[in-house]
């Protein structure tokens, strides 16, 4: 092998491996790897029903209740250092808050006292409080951008069948809409839905206390609905038995080409999502539901989707009792531990902001106290440094042997 061919053959092989490094740094999203959490607001017995939001700055905000006091809180990030304040006082504030910043960079916050739900707004400073309807604002609720609510719930008024509703909130008045399906129980709950301009994807948990002992297995459902314009089609996405219930705190999202993925509790972290028409169920994470903290609540899945499309998950392990997140790297799940403290993540809520950093608030049940954590681009330099090294060797080699080459070849020369 003469040099010219050693120095071609060395340029490939040194131009392939720092390409590898940096492939494998771009794709496997080991930047996001870098987490930050902290302590927000350590008073005592407060971060439930926590809601961020990012403003015009990237900035968060996290609207929580404070259990001890029965009073709506509202932390914000203001560069360095996080303030927090009390918003409403009344000590009659229950269960949900929604943080909202509007196209104005002004802060809204819907969320419930014992006799009805109520909307704050801050202005120069002042929050100004009023009654939004006599209603609860249930969990799982979208406000479109003309501050309306839109939710779905299931009623009974002892009937003889039960009733899924479509539910639209204005300042002045109520509409709502009964939905004729097949898939309805006297236990219709753990709405997620997301509305993608005429079309609204649905999807629900149904239990059938009737089925438990003649037909187990079809004790718990998860359903889903889509709205096309013009009318409603359900259809059944999984079943369980009473003893391991599907459909629990699922939370929806819609790709780029509007179709759903839907994230939930069945033995574990589960996503359901079309393929070929067809719906596809996958496992993420094998956890379990503790009994006591099923029935005080919290568990929630928060979902968002980057720039890329990729999903990214937060949820409550509950073998470990820690904050995990799970992404979708390349057709495969990896998850991580966010907070690997003891007793955190119930309550949590996700955003994310225009360079794909991911914001999480949640509760810190081990000390009573809102927390908040974020994943950034800072990225592994190690990694970094080899590929961007690797590159240079490659050139650097190559430009030797060509120098090298040159002499041989002028020497060669006849005199």
């Amino acid at each position: 092998m003469d040099k010219k061919q050693l120095s071609s053959m060395m340029f490939v092989i040194v131009l392939i491996i720092g390409s590898m490094f940096s492939f494998m740094l771009i794709n496997s999203q080991l930047f996001q790897d870098k987490w930050v959490y902290e302590q927000v607001d350590t008073s005592e017995l407060v971060g439930e029903y926590t809601s961020i939001a990012l403003d015009e700055n990237g900035d968060p905000h996290i609207s929580y209740r404070d259990k001890q006091m029965g009073n709506l809180k509202h932390a914000w990030l203001d560069g360095d250092a996080w303030n927090f304040e009390t918003v409403d006082d009344s000590g009659m504030v229950e269960e949900h808050t929604k943080m909202i910043i509007d196209d104005e960079n002004i802060p809204h916050i819907w969320y419930n006292r014992f006799n009805g739900t109520y909307h704050a707004y801050k202005v120069n400073d002042a929050w100004t409080i009023a009654k939004y309807g006599d209603f609860k604002m249930p969990e799982e609720h979208i406000i479109s951008e003309d501050g309306d609510m839109h939710y779905f719930s299931s009623e009974w008024n002892y009937g003889p069948e039960p009733i899924l509703k479509y539910v639209t909130i204005s300042d002045d008045s109520t509409y709502s809409e009964t939905i004729e399906n097949s898939y309805s129980s006297y236990n219709m709950r753990y709405f997620t839905y997301a509305p993608d301009g005429e079309y609204i994807h649905l999807a629900y948990q149904m239990t059938d206390i009737y089925a438990f002992e003649t037909d187990p297995l079809n004790y718990s459902k998860l359903i889903y609905g889509e709205f096309d314009g013009s009318e409603w089609n359900f259809e059944m996405i999984n079943r369980s038995d009473y003893w391991n219930r599907t459909g629990l705190y699922s939370d929806m999202i819609l790709d780029s080409d509007g179709e759903p993925h839907i994230f939930y509790y069945h033995e574990g972290l589960k996503h359901a999502y079309i393929e070929n028409n067809d719906w596809k169920i996958e496992s993420i994470y094998e956890s379990y539901l503790d009994q006591a903290e099923y029935v005080e609540g919290g568990y929630g899945i928060s979902a968002v989707l980057d720039s890329n499309d990729e999903p990214h998950v937060v949820f409550y392990d509950g073998n470990d009792r820690i904050l995990r997140m799970a992404e979708k790297v390349d057709g495969e799940w990896i998850v991580h531990v966010i907070d690997e403290n003891s007793q955190v993540g119930r309550f949590n809520s996700i955003a994310i902001d225009s360079e794909d950093n991911i914001h999480i608030s949640y509760l810190d049940d081990d000390n009573g106290s809102l927390k908040y954590a974020k994943g950034t681009y800072d990225g592994d330099f190690t990694l970094l440094f080899m590929a961007i090294s690797a590159l240079i060797v490659a050139v650097f080699i190559w430009i030797l042997i060509s120098i090298s080459r040159r002499k041989d070849e002028k020497n060669k020369l006849p005199e």
